[in-house]
């Protein structure tokens, strides 16, 4: 299994998001976060708020966007009698990358491939630039058995 090691940021310079290997330079109390970027006709080393690192999780959303920790998703579950829609957090815990339910229950990211024709999940934004897309209300508590 090959596994690919991304990160992105946003560039201190202008905002935007750079995405490429991460690196620190500098003393302790000069550090430096950097973005790493190379291709066959160039290098470039991009200065990165450190607080907006987000790493690749090796996974990809229906529509084929790589999904990062601290991005927002929209999970969609269709069960026989009921389709539960939400926005979650992409988080690394533990020791995997999984889906932070706003009860605070981590869910390894895994899971929701496994059967990708009941769960469906789409990026729809970040914690940095879309905050308000968690403010979701809380889903209806549902038991086990009403799923099926």
């Amino acid at each position: 299994m090959n596994i690919e090691i991304e990160f992105k940021a946003k560039s201190i310079e202008n905002g935007n998001w750079v995405n490429g290997y991460y690196l620190q330079t500098g003393t302790d109390n000069k550090r430096k976060s950097i973005i790493y970027q190379s291709n066959n006709s160039s290098e470039k080393m991009i200065e990165v708020d450190p607080v907006t690192l987000s790493q690749f999780t090796g996974y990809n959303d229906k529509n084929g966007r790589k999904i990062f920790t601290n991005d927002i998703v929209k999970i969609i579950s269709t069960y026989p009698r009921v389709k539960l829609e939400d926005n979650e957090k992409i988080v690394f815990k533990g020791d995997s990358f999984g889906i932070e339910h706003h009860s605070g229950r981590v869910i390894s990211l895994s899971y929701y491939f496994i059967n990708p024709s009941r769960d469906s999940i789409d990026v729809i934004g970040n914690i940095f630039d879309n905050a308000d897309l968690l403010d979701n209300e809380e889903s209806a508590d549902l038991k086990f058995e009403d799923l099926f």
